[in-house]
């Protein structure tokens, strides 16, 4: 489904165009609520609630970036461009720029793919997500972004940027390791093998490489780059920007690799007083973290990731990939109240719902894929949380 076709279907309702953080200017900080900007006239803007036919819903700091790259572009736009460009701004309900740094939106995932992609076409620039990222303005990533600006080195920033990731993305998940040598930045979205497509996922990465090098004002190279994406037919240009050979597509996930000696490096804007401020600001804004996560982390996506690989998620397969006993899991999930069993109908009882969204989807394949031997087990369950078959749900979406 065309982008366009896609959000004339989305029901109006109140903007989810948000101001997340209010205007740093160097080191002088002023503290202002988080407000909902105004919805410009005539425009259509996207509910921040209920999944829709088009699919799970992100929040986006990226797509406004890449908008305003695309306006603000040195050379004239092909002709027809620039009118596009602004119909794509106005059907998402972003405003003008303004003196505001960061802007979010929530819309449908599919839509923010199909969006980056016409972006491309438009102005013609397959490497838009690319050349976005290089030349987006400071405080575009918000308070993570000024927090990280503020720590002493390369180590302690991706601290902080793992801290403090859910202020950019509940949907997608980082996941910073160090390894064989080498520290890996992995950005993936659970059941989304192409992630955000090609250019949310060469933005990303992008926004990494550039950020990093331009904190610690040295031009280090990565180790090697993947991504969840198939390859362009020429990749010498995204070479020239990672520095290095080692790119891999069509990958799992989206993936930076740095030689751990990064790690140590210095950020010369280090400002250990301003930083507490910026911390305890940063943490009033994190949502609340779902309690399984808090009694165990990474148990949602390891279940998801089963369910996703169609492998059965038992309380023994969870455990190992967290790379703890069953009992030790077990142990903190009763300590929380809560039982692995539990966990599992929750998530499975949120993808139902995303899944029979699906008109394409049988019942018997929203079955397996939500790990159900059965057609018969998957509609016992189903009942049980809504009340009804799924049959009967699907019916009730299509009325």
């Amino acid at each position: 489904m065309a982008f366009l076709d896609v959000m004339q279907k989305v029901p109006a309702g109140e903007s989810s165009v948000v101001n997340v953080v209010p205007f740093v200017d160097g080191r002088d900080l002023e503290v202002s609520e988080v407000v909902a900007l105004p919805i410009p006239e005539g425009a259509e803007p996207i509910p921040d609630s209920a999944v829709n036919a088009a699919g799970a819903l992100i929040r986006s700091q990226s797509l406004p970036i890449l908008l305003a790259f695309a306006q603000r572009a040195e050379t004239r736009p092909p002709e027809g461009a620039e009118g596009a460009v602004e119909e794509l701004r106005r059907r998402l309900a972003i405003p003008e720029a303004t003196g505001d740094l960061v802007k979010a939106i929530t819309l449908p995932l599919s839509a923010y793919r199909d969006a980056s992609e016409q972006l491309a076409a438009l102005l013609q620039d397959e490497f838009i997500g690319l050349h976005a990222a290089q030349e987006a303005p400071r405080g575009s990533f918000g308070i993570l972004e000024f927090v990280v600006r503020h720590v002493r080195n390369i180590d302690a920033a991706l601290e902080r940027t793992q801290r403090y990731w859910r202020l950019v993305s509940e949907l997608a998940k980082l996941d910073i390791e160090t390894r064989c040598g080498e520290v890996l930045l992995t950005y993936r979205i659970a059941e989304e093998p192409s992630c955000m497509g090609r250019q949310g996922n060469e933005f990303v990465l992008a926004s990494f490489h550039r950020f990093l090098r331009e904190l610690t004002q040295q031009q280090f190279h990565a180790a090697s780059v993947e991504f969840a994406h198939p390859a362009p037919a020429d990749v010498s240009e995204l070479a020239r920007f990672f520095g290095t050979e080692q790119l891999r597509f069509d990958a799992p996930h989206n993936r930076i690799a740095f030689d751990a000696s990064v790690l140590s490096l210095t950020i010369p804007s280090s400002d250990e007083r301003l930083l507490l401020w910026l911390d305890e600001y940063a943490t009033s804004l994190l949502p609340p973290e779902p309690a399984a996560e808090r009694a165990v982390p990474g148990l949602e996506r390891q279940i998801r990731s089963c369910l996703h690989e169609s492998v059965p998620p038992t309380v023994t397969e969870v455990a190992r990939r967290l790379r703890i006993s069953s009992r030790t899991l077990q142990r903190r999930l009763c300590e929380a109240h809560m039982s692995f069993y539990g966990v599992l109908e929750g998530i499975r009882c949120e993808l139902a719902e995303r899944y029979l969204h699906d008109a394409s989807l049988s019942i018997y394949e929203v079955a397996l894929r939500l790990g159900y031997a059965n057609e018969r087990g998957f509609e016992r369950a189903f009942m049980k949380w809504h009340g009804v078959t799924p049959r009967a749900y699907r019916r009730k979406l299509a009325s």
